[in-house]
This record gives C-alpha cells, structure tokens and sequence, in this order.
C-alpha cells in the first residue's frame, strides 16, 4: 500500500525551483520545528516591489544566525508570464513553486486565506497548518525572531480563567460553562445594522433554550461601544451574557477570532473549535435553531449558511429533486469519498474539498443554478470553483464508486472546464 501524501506535497506539488540549481522534493523543506514561510508576491505589483527588499533582509540576517535551519521562505507567484516570473524570481535567495503549478498557487491562497499581495504566510513545515498569515506584521515588528514561531496564543488560554457577566451583574466563569455550544456576538449600540439583528438573535436565543431544558447553548456580547454607559444600556435588553467593558478581553477576542467588522458572531464547540465564523448567515437560516449546533459533517445539505464555503473553496453539489428517497441516495453515494477526504485532509471546514447535497426550494441552490446554465433535471453533479471561477459536469454513474472516480478524475485535471457564468 502506498504511503500517504506528505502535507507539502499535497500542497506544494511533488518538487521547488531551488536557488542551488535544479529542484529539491518539497516533502525536504519538513523538519519538526521548522517554520515555513509562503511569499506571495508579483512583480507587477508595486506594493511587492516595495516589501521584497525587507523581506530579503530578514531572511538573509535569518539564515545567518544559529537558528538558519529552522526556517524557510517559498515564492508563489502572482505574475502573468513566466518570463516576469523568472526575472523576479532571480532576485530572490529561497526555493519557489514553479510558475506553472496554478492550482497549487489557487489552493494556498484559498487555504490561507490570502486575499491581496504582497502576503507572508507563515506555517509548520510537518503538518502544512497554519501559525499565521500576519508575516508582514511580524517583518516589520520582529525582524530578529524574538517571538519566533509566531504563534498565536490559543483561544483555550484565553478563555481558560474567563469571566463574563449576566445583565444583572452576575459573574459566570467560563468554567461554569462546561459542555455548552458559545457564540461570540460582536455587537454594539451605535451600529445600525447590530440593531437590526439583535431581535433576530434574541430570538433565536430564546427558541433554542425554550426547546431543551438543558440548553447547550450560550451567547456572550463582545461590545464593540466606545464607552461603558453605552454598553451597559445595550446589555441591559440582552438575555445572555457579555464580557465586561474594563476586562482586556473584550478587545483581545476580535483580533484571536479574525472578526474585522461587526455584526459578527462566531461559534464554537465546547473545545474552543470553530464550529462557524457564519453565525449571523446561519441564525438567519435557522431563526428557531432546529438544525443547532449546525456540526460540520462530510456531506452536508446545502443551506444559506454554507454560501462562504461555496464561494471561497472547491465544493462538489449532487443536485437532486428533494425527494427524501433521492436525497438519501446521494449522501449514500457522497459519503465515502468524502469520508476519506475527511481522514486525509486538515479537517472540517479546512478540507480540501467540500460535499454537499442540494434541495431545489433552498435560494442558494437556485443560484448556483442560474448561474451554471444548468437544466432543470434532476440528478445533476457538478464541482464548482469559484475562486478561479471554473466548474465541471459529471454524466457517469451516480453511486460511489462513480463520485470517486470523478472526484479523482478533477484532481488529475483530466476533465474540461467550464466558466462559471456563461453559458455554452
């Protein structure tokens, strides 16, 4: 039996261009303790042109001192040709992932969430996770490695001594909260749109402790108002519970929990894992929390929620009509090979490629449909990308062993492409 795929393989491709001449395994850059660093640049781009030479600087001072070995920069290119990307490259001392492996550039910037450049993205060299994607930061403000390997404090160690406080100045620890399902509510007085989908939230709330005794869930306000009195009369209509305006936490939490604007609300299990960073998109969906606490699944069914996978990731749609009997089929015919995905890949909404089942009354359906030019018959199974705006069709048999061919057959590139939105 063949050996699994080593994560920078899989993420790398088989070799690098290296600067001693040739190309090295890119399974070689691996080594515990080792951190590496994704530069995601273009010579075109004026602002790359400007970070390039810190860049250079912090590595070559890197590799001069007792710790070289504990750190590497790979280049991936943004250029639009390779002869720019050649120039460029020549001014740069590290390894680089050759210029024609599009859908490894494609499938970082994705994973990493890399939405501009120039963009250092720092991970483990082992398990290809990631430690941040804040390099510029620490370029500019750790340029000798003393904070090295950058990474960011855990949200457990956060939250491990937490308090919070009930609207009637009770104090809950977040011990006191074993076992239960938390959504952090990034809110404040003075936003309009906050107003607007608190009732809903409340509500929501509301529905989901009515419906079990034992609720798992809790919701905490993270209040983003610009003075005490302001928060204290926002919390006081709230029925859950709120970090306090003086605590530190209330403005280490967004930073921990990437949220860069609000309303936002974000859930997490009783581990402190990330259940959905989607959670007004979800609230919306699911106003009454039937389907709470929404666990991520291997094949899931399409809903509203997911629309930020569906956009930003690789995601495999079995369309059916909603007949329950054909709805389990294709969760039948899903389930291996996304099972295996599961087991092979990072995990939950880090996976490499998404699984889900369609309904044709949900509106997202409908607007996947739309915009494929896609017939009205059902069974249909597409894999769309939307990232690079590409899907194809699948007219193969609908069981499992017909969905992991066709899965594979995407992944060797041996099937044509599509473009989303235009119609043939």
């Amino acid at each position: 039996m063949a050996g699994r795929e080593h994560p920078l393989t899989k993420l790398l491709g088989d070799v690098l261009h290296s600067k001693n001449g040739g190309d090295i395994p890119s399974a070689s850059l691996a080594k515990e303790g080792r951190v590496i660093g994704l530069y995601c640049s273009a010579k075109w781009c004026p602002p790359c042109r400007v970070f390039a030479p810190a860049v250079i600087e912090f590595y070559e001072t890197w590799k001069s001192g007792s710790r070289a070995d504990l750190l590497e920069l790979v280049f991936i290119s943004s250029d639009n040709d390779e002869t720019k990307y050649d120039e460029y490259y020549a001014e740069m001392p590290w390894p680089a992932l050759p210029y024609h492996r599009k859908n490894h550039k494609v499938a970082i910037t994705r994973r990493y969430k890399v939405t501009g450049i120039p963009s250092l993205v720092f991970i483990d060299s082992v398990s290809g996770r990631l430690i941040t994607n804040e390099g510029r930061n620490v370029i500019h403000s750790d340029p000798y490695g003393e904070a090295f390997p950058w990474r960011p404090k855990p949200l457990m160690d956060y939250m491990r001594d937490a308090k919070f406080v009930s609207n009637n100045g009770q104090t809950v620890r977040y011990t006191d909260l074993k076992g239960k399902v938390l959504g952090f509510y990034f809110s404040a007085d003075w936003c309009p749109p906050c107003r607007q989908f608190t009732p809903l939230l409340v509500s929501f709330y509301n529905a989901v402790k009515k419906r079990t005794k034992d609720s798992k869930l809790e919701l905490i306000l993270v209040s983003s108002d610009h003075d005490e009195a302001s928060f204290k009369s926002y919390h006081t209509d709230l029925p859950f519970l709120a970090v306090d305006f003086n605590d530190p936490l209330r403005t280490a939490l967004g930073p921990a929990m990437n949220i860069t604007g609000i309303p936002r609300i974000a859930f997490y299990n009783e581990k402190m894992e990330l259940i959905t960073e989607d959670g007004r998109v979800a609230v919306v969906g699911d106003p009454e929390g039937k389907e709470f606490p929404w666990k991520y699944k291997p094949v899931n069914i399409l809903k509203e929620r997911f629309g930020r996978i569906l956009n930003e990731q690789i995601c495999l749609l079995f369309l059916t009509d909603g007949k329950e009997e054909s709805m389990q089929a294709a969760l039948a015919a899903l389930r291996p090979v996304a099972e295996k995905d599961r087991a092979n890949g990072p995990g939950d909404l880090d996976q490499s490629m998404h699984y889900f089942v369609t309904t044709p009354d949900e509106a997202v359906t409908q607007t996947v449909a739309e915009h494929l030019s896609l017939p009205s018959d059902r069974p249909l199974v597409v894999i769309m990308d939307c990232s690079t705006r590409e899907w194809v069709s699948y007219n193969g048999s609908l069981d499992a062993r017909g969905m992991e061919m066709f899965v594979g057959n995407y992944r060797e590139d041996k099937l044509p492409k599509q473009v989303i939105g235009r119609g043939d």
